[in-house]
């Protein structure tokens, strides 16, 4: 929850409710419950009901104003993510719609997009639950990535510009420099490395493999962040990213594509070898201490 919070105050616009909240420091401006700003914006303006289309924040940017069902889905995604929301558990709309103070209907609506990236599932006359995923889920899942991420990878290297190449080394810098297995650490980290494989795929351009790609990547990233909370995973997925880079760099097409497939594979490898990471205790058989090495994606 507090993680949360601080992101949305980073964010340095998005958005605002009807009443002022002192403890997370928000303020309305949309009766309707349609659009919201993080952080009092410098102006704004709104359609024809009332609601916020844009805002200028304090940086000058002019940004699109995210809608509370955004809100919500984003919310509900980090808890999943951050494991506050369990595999199988219920999500329950009233819970969700009273930690942000807003009416139901967004709520459902974020759930509806959330079942649709693969996150939660419903079940008639029983309501919303986060999605519980088996070894074979998971393997399909980190396969299928690790072909994606390579094919993107191949693409963009026939493209690639120096500045876009110095644009992904200051990505894998800033994952450097989250390296640390406190839970807002991780989640910047987690934030860079996904701007780290969306950058490349959009240099591919290949709008297909995107979405895809990231729906993929958004099914496993409870794993991705549980895993990174090993610190020697977080070194090992910092070398992998600096030698892609690299191979980049030196148009090694070859290697950079073989090196961008491992690191994925050897990741799912750790995780599938560590059920205690993605099962629940008393589905977990053989328990085995995790060791605290080996790569992470």
């Amino acid at each position: 929850m507090k993680t949360f919070v601080r992101h949305k105050q980073e964010l340095l616009s998005k958005t605002i409710k009807i009443r002022p909240d002192r403890e997370r420091g928000l303020y309305s401006v949309d009766k309707a419950e349609q659009r919201t700003v993080y952080n009092k914006p410098l102006s704004f303006s709104v359609d024809k009901a009332g609601s916020i289309v844009t805002c200028q924040s304090r940086t000058g940017k002019i940004m699109r104003a995210e809608s509370l069902a955004e809100m919500a889905a984003r919310y509900i995604e980090e808890l999943i993510v951050t494991g506050t929301l369990k595999p199988g558990s219920q999500i329950k709309e009233d819970d969700i719609s009273g930690n942000l103070n807003i009416s139901r209907p967004p709520v459902r609506e974020a759930l509806n997009s959330l079942e649709g990236e693969g996150l939660v599932v419903r079940k008639p006359r029983r309501g919303a639950f986060v999605i519980e995923m088996s070894e074979k889920d998971i393997w399909e899942v980190y396969t299928l990535k690790a072909e994606l991420y390579a094919m993107a990878l191949g693409d963009a290297m026939d493209k690639i510009t120096a500045d876009e190449i110095e644009e992904l080394r200051f990505l894998v810098a800033q994952m450097k420099a989250n390296s640390e297995t406190k839970e807002e650490k991780i989640l910047e980290f987690q934030r860079y490395h996904r701007e780290f494989h969306i950058r490349i795929m959009t240099i591919a351009g290949n709008q297909r493999l995107l979405k895809f790609a990231a729906n993929l990547h958004k099914q496993i990233q409870r794993y991705s962040f549980q895993t990174l909370g090993y610190e020697t995973h977080l070194k090992t997925s910092n070398r992998f990213h600096h030698m892609i880079v690299d191979l980049i760099d030196a148009k090694d097409k070859e290697n950079a594509c073989k090196v961008m497939k491992t690191h994925v594979i050897k990741a799912m490898e750790f995780l599938l070898s560590n059920p205690d990471i993605y099962k629940e205790p008393d589905q977990a058989t053989g328990r085995q201490e995790a060791t605290r090495s080996g790569p992470a994606e």
